[in-house]
């Protein structure tokens, strides 16, 4: 009895002077999950010396399916806290499991939304697994930036627009940068004539063209997008749309070709919307909405929305509604302004238009 007394005391005396490495890791964003944060975590080495080991850290889909895996070779862990610097993070190799979520992670940098596990797994230089830890993590979907002003192949009577997006959705990401690209002629991305007419970087959904930067010249096409950033993490781009600047009687000309009633979100080549007294406007109702949630105000000043807007009442599906803008008698003649609707989905919905008086 003695002798087995003697023998669990020296198993636990060498457990304790052996160690092992803890995991801590660091809180996760759920709306984001970039590469770099695979090595988000702290490690403590309970031992009583330095430790040389290897580190292999895994995304895991459904805690199961091997999305990537990045490892850091010969690393000395110190006796106490341990953080993987920038400079070991670069060195580490990293590999993709198969199947699209691979793909997709590969090639953007960010993990698709869903459900997965972020797993640590330490070995010493003999190859002993010495820690080991796991964190689930639910990672949700968010929205690239959307282009709504100007809208695509419209024929611009001002050459000082003012360029809107919708920006990333949800909102919770952090300080997202947007870089505006601006260039001339109708190619995409890939087929500048000359590169970029202006590029500019804002941490707002919006931007004022204005006279002191390169003219927007009569009867030239201009090509627009906007890509958005998390720090160095692209979050995506916008679709490539295309605007011209004509006078006002082919702005005119071009108006009166419209429908009666523009269809919300609709891409069509024409030129702004003229709302002549009465707002005509089609909207699909996706969100089964009982009053519909807008306002509207001038498309240079978001904070002067107009009061006293009418109440609209919404059926399911299609709703054609009539709002009559000289009633409210607080419109400006050919004043442009923005239409913003939310619904019960938390999507937004722009529309853009200049009031004139019959």
């Amino acid at each position: 009895m003695r002798s087995k007394i003697i023998l669990l005391f020296l198993g636990l005396s060498f457990s304790l002077l052996k160690g092992e490495i803890v995991v801590s890791f660091y809180p996760v964003n759920s709306l984001t999950f970039t590469q770099n944060q695979m090595w988000d975590f702290g490690l403590l080495n309970t031992d009583k010396l330095p430790v040389q080991s290897s580190i292999e850290v895994s995304v895991l889909k459904n805690g199961s399916f091997l999305i990537a895996s990045s490892k850091l070779l010969n690393i000395t862990l110190v006796k106490g806290s341990n953080t993987i610097t920038y400079a070991q993070r670069a060195s580490c190799i990293i590999t993709y499991g198969a199947g699209e979520i691979s793909a997709s992670f590969r090639s953007t940098k960010i993990l698709p939304s869903g459900d997965y596990a972020l797993c640590v797994t330490i070995k010493n230089d003999i190859g002993q697994v010495i820690g080991y830890s796991c964190q689930e993590m639910s990672i949700n979907t968010y929205t690239p930036p959307m282009l709504t002003y100007p809208l695509d192949n419209a024929i611009l009577v001002s050459n000082t627009p003012n360029l809107t997006w919708i920006p990333v959705m949800p909102t919770g990401l952090g300080t997202v940068s947007y870089k505006l690209e601006l260039w001339t002629g109708k190619g995409d991305n890939n087929f500048k004539v000359a590169g970029n007419l202006f590029e500019t970087t804002t941490t707002t959904p919006s931007f004022q063209y204005h006279a002191k930067l390169p003219p927007l010249e009569i009867g030239k096409t201009y090509t627009w997008m906007v890509s958005a950033f998390l720090g160095e993490t692209f979050l995506g781009s916008t679709q490539i749309w295309h605007f011209s600047i004509g006078n006002q009687d082919v702005y005119r000309m071009t108006s009166e070709e419209e429908n009666s009633y523009r269809v919300i979100g609709d891409q069509t080549q024409n030129a702004e919307y003229s709302a002549i007294s009465i707002l005509k406007m089609s909207y699909n109702n996706i969100a089964n909405d009982s009053i519909l949630s807008y306002t509207i105000y001038p498309a240079d000043y978001q904070d002067s929305a107009i009061t006293e807007l009418p109440e609209i009442i919404l059926k399911s599906g299609i709703n054609n509604i009539d709002i009559n803008l000289s009633e409210i008698e607080l419109f400006t003649e050919d004043q442009r302004y923005t239409l913003e609707i939310s619904d019960g989905n938390l999507r937004k919905y722009y529309f853009n238009f200049i009031y004139s008086e019959l």
